[in-house]
């Protein structure tokens, strides 16, 4: 006898993308008010990665980058040209992601995971917006959903050890 709610694996991954693509999406809209303060006239230190010193482009330029970040998140999340606006959106995040040091955060590396390993998954068979073929019929295979419980499940093991230290715990 099953409980709870089980869905298909298609449906499952197809959940997962546009809650996630649509999370994203709106992390780069609340992102376009800091850009004048990290980029413009205002700013006062832009924090390179070392091994990986990109020039940073103008205002506008970043403008663009973001506009353009969340465009191809919302076509990604309703499943529209996914493969296409998934690579689009992987790179551009990724791109505003290693711009600037200063920024950093464990849960963009993750981020930036997901999204790369969104172009190679099947996550527009169901609830796309676009036209069905055949191959929409069948479930998507099981190793496109473990991939991404994988990566949750290691970088949350590897969180749960490190505040096992002393300063987490006391």
């Amino acid at each position: 006898m099953k409980t709870g709610l089980a869905l298909p694996r298609a449906a499952q991954l197809a959940l997962f993308r546009v809650g996630f693509y649509a999370i994203i999406a709106y992390e780069c809209y609340a992102e376009l008010y800091w850009v004048e303060d990290v980029y413009g006239e205002k700013a006062k230190f832009n924090f390179k990665y070392p091994l990986l010193p990109l020039p940073t482009p103008s205002v506008s330029t970043i403008y663009a980058i973001l506009y353009t970040c969340i465009v191809s998140c919302i076509a990604a999340s309703l499943g529209i040209y996914f493969m296409v606006f998934a690579s689009l959106s992987f790179t551009t995040y990724s791109y505003l992601f290693l711009l600037e040091a200063e920024r950093y955060n464990n849960h963009y590396y993750l981020t930036c995971i997901i999204l790369f390993v969104f172009i190679f998954t099947s996550a527009d068979r169901t609830f796309a917006l676009r036209p069905q073929t055949d191959e929409d019929d069948e479930d998507v295979p099981s190793h496109e959903i473990a991939t991404f419980r994988i990566l949750f499940a290691i970088v949350y093991a590897y969180a749960g050890i490190a505040k096992l230290s002393r300063d987490w715990l006391s």
